[in-house]
Order: structure tokens, then sequence, then C-alpha cells
């Protein structure tokens, strides 16, 4: 991995649905924007206030969808379908084929618990996403049973899309429609 790809180490999809950007993460209050660290083109201005006075600091960015920043993992995928980078994000999505001949579509998962990123049946991925499951024993199941995958179990790894891919075609079509 060269380190200028381990420098753009978030990507989110474009508020406008116009596709993914990659680079550094900036919050601001509710608004979520990424830095491209390639290109000093962007859409959105943000303005930084220092101690109620006025220090402007103007920079341009992409405003993202919060929900779909995920973070670089710093692994790659064995494979991946033609238009998609083997590079491995926080919500991409494989197939995948472990040593035990076990195929199962799963997802990039940071698991809080574990303190890794993890491939969680895709089925689980809501759960897991929205729960802090160490605190409920409820989900106890779901370190037994989620069958949770090490990278390293994996014999073969396609990535085939993230599980965002439904918003940037929602997105796509929301635009067409105001043409």
């Amino acid at each position: 991995m060269n380190s200028e790809k381990m420098k753009n180490k978030h990507r989110g999809i474009k508020i406008d649905g116009s596709g993914w950007v990659y680079g550094e993460r900036i919050t601001v209050g509710e608004q979520v924007f990424i830095l491209e660290s390639k290109s000093t083109r962007g859409y959105s201005k943000v303005q930084f206030f220092n101690n109620g006075s006025l220090c402007r600091l103007t920079i341009d960015c992409h405003e993202v969808i919060p929900e779909t920043v995920g973070v670089f993992t710093g692994l790659s995928a064995s494979k991946a379908k033609k238009h998609l980078s083997l590079d491995v994000f926080e919500g991409d999505k494989f197939r995948m084929l472990n040593k035990f001949d076990v195929e199962a579509e799963c997802v990039a998962m940071w698991i809080d618990q574990r303190a890794a990123f993890y491939l969680v049946p895709i089925e689980h991925y809501p759960v897991l996403r929205d729960n802090d499951c160490s605190k409920e024993p409820e989900f106890d199941w779901l370190f037994c049973e989620a069958m949770l995958h090490d990278f390293n179990d994996c014999e073969i790894l396609t990535k085939i899309g993230t599980i965002h891919d439904h918003l940037l075609n929602e997105k796509k079509e929301e635009n067409e429609r105001k043409i």
C-alpha cells in the first residue's frame, strides 16, 4: 500500500450523489465533509471560528452523506469487480469463500468489542451497526453465532460493491428527474 493512499483514509458519497470522494474527514456540527488531498476544487466552503472572534480558514471540500463515510482499513481484497478498487473501506460488500468452502456475502465493519475490522454477514450488519452489543446480554449470540470473519480466514475475497450503492442510484435518479 503506498503512503499516498494511506493519507486518503476516508470516503463518502457526495451530498449531490455525484459519486465517491476520498480524503480527510471533517465534521462541522451535523455536517460531514471530505477534503480531497489531490484536488483543490470542491463544493463547499468551511469557516472555523476561534474564541468567538472570526478566524477564517476557508478550504474547499465536498459535503458528504454522513452515513456513507467509511474509514480505509489498510487491507486489500484478493479480487474485485472491474469497476472497483481492491482497497477495503468500512462498508464494502464482499462475496467470501473461506477455508471451509463456505460462501457468504459480508460487509467490512469495525467491531469495537474486538478492536478490529471484521467481515460481518450482511444479515447481521444492521444489528451490529445500530447497537452497542457489548453492554446488552441479548446480543451475546452475535459473537458466538454471527460468524465474524477475520480477513485472514478468507481464501477468496471478492469485493462486489458497498452497502451504500443504493444511495448512489437513488441520488442519480433524483437528479435525472430534476432535469
